[in-house]
């Protein structure tokens, strides 16, 4: 599955990763070495192997070069052509009649063409072509250069050898590398799936929020210690909160019969106010009356007492009035006014009378 930009990578893609980059470094650095290591000791033995044959045709060559006797020469330096890797020995002598050349070519074996030997020899030392090693020695007499011989060898053993290594390098790192990632994934499953069974319970418990989920054993070794180990833990929260929900459900039934004794209180609390309540309020109606009797009691009385205060000069004025109406019998105008009086004397009457009608209620 590809990596989406942004999001992390998980242990499993870290893990294959890293192992894929050590399976490609590992061995690629391993062949190069090795590689290196067997190219290095070929060419140490060719070049001394070359080099020993030149040194040794240098010194047995003086001979024939001062008598000028090229088959002794060539006879000599045919001695390499049993080597098939030798592509050509040269032998050039030294000059003494010319004023611009040193050397003049003497004789050679294998010569590909007489028409490319140089017009000039080469110079003493080794040169490294790439397919060729050419190997220069001076040929000394009496400690006096007297020519030189140059032995050019082919590389096609060592390329063959390289080409053949290289094969073998590459075979052995794609059968190493095949083998790394075989164990590998089997590593990384073995180490992965236990750690993702614990995530999928973890996810699952996280999600539902329930302790009822338990991840499975999948080995006896650390992570199957792990497992165990969590599962315990799942066991001890499972046991935890369901403790937990044990108080908490004690805890609302004790609080419900709480809020019950105080509702049945207040309850009754509330009833007992509303009668005191009632009884206040009917004490202070009976008081009220009370009152209002004991004022009407005093207003009756004082009542009484100015309707008795008053009745008596209206009666006397009433007496006054039938005498002189006796005696003003003829005077109508007299007689009048005596029944103006008359009659309001009659109305005051009635107004003590009503009034004492009230005090008695």
């Amino acid at each position: 599955m590809m990596k989406r930009i942004g999001q992390p990578w998980s242990f499993r893609a870290k893990f294959l990763l890293s192992t894929v980059l050590i399976s490609l470094i590992l061995p690629t650095m391993g062949g190069l070495f090795l590689y290196n290591r067997e190219a290095n000791t070929a060419k140490s033995l060719i070049f001394d192997e070359v080099v020993h044959q030149t040194t040794s045709l240098a010194k047995s060559l003086p001979p024939a070069i001062a008598f000028e006797d090229v088959v002794s020469a060539y006879d000599l330096i045919d001695s390499l052509s049993i080597n098939p890797q030798i592509k050509r020995v040269s032998v050039w002598k030294k000059n003494l009649e010319s004023k611009f050349a040193d050397f003049e070519y003497f004789t050679s074996v294998h010569p590909d063409d007489s028409s490319e030997y140089p017009s000039s020899p080469p110079q003493i030392g080794e040169i490294w072509a790439e397919r060729t090693l050419r190997v220069t020695k001076p040929i000394l007499s009496f400690d006096e250069q007297v020519g030189l011989i140059s032995v050019e060898r082919s590389l096609s053993d060592l390329i063959q050898k390289r080409t053949t290594f290289i094969q073998f390098v590459g075979s052995s790192w794609f059968i190493i590398i095949l083998i790394i990632l075989l164990v590998t994934l089997w590593y990384q499953n073995a180490l992965t799936r236990p750690l993702k069974e614990l995530m999928t319970v973890a996810e699952r418990i996280s999600t539902e929020g329930t302790y009822g989920h338990r991840a499975k054993k999948l080995s006896e070794d650390e992570f199957g210690k792990l497992t165990t180990l969590f599962n315990q833990m799942m066991d001890s929260l499972a046991e935890s909160n369901r403790r937990l929900l044990e108080s908490k459900n004690d805890m609302e039934d004790r609080v419900k019969e709480r809020t019950l004794d105080l509702t049945i209180a207040n309850q009754r609390i509330i009833a007992e106010m509303n009668q005191k309540e009632k009884a206040t309020s009917e004490l202070i109606q009976t008081k009220d009356q009370l009152n209002k009797r004991e004022k009407l009691a005093s207003v009756g009385q004082v009542s009484s007492n100015i309707a008795h205060e008053l009745r008596n000069p209206m009666a006397a004025i009433r007496n006054s009035v039938y005498f002189l109406r006796l005696k003003n019998e003829d005077d109508p105008k007299v007689t009048h006014h005596l029944e103006v009086i008359d009659r309001e004397l009659s109305r005051s009457d009635e107004v003590i009378e009503r009034l004492l009608q009230m005090t008695k209620e």
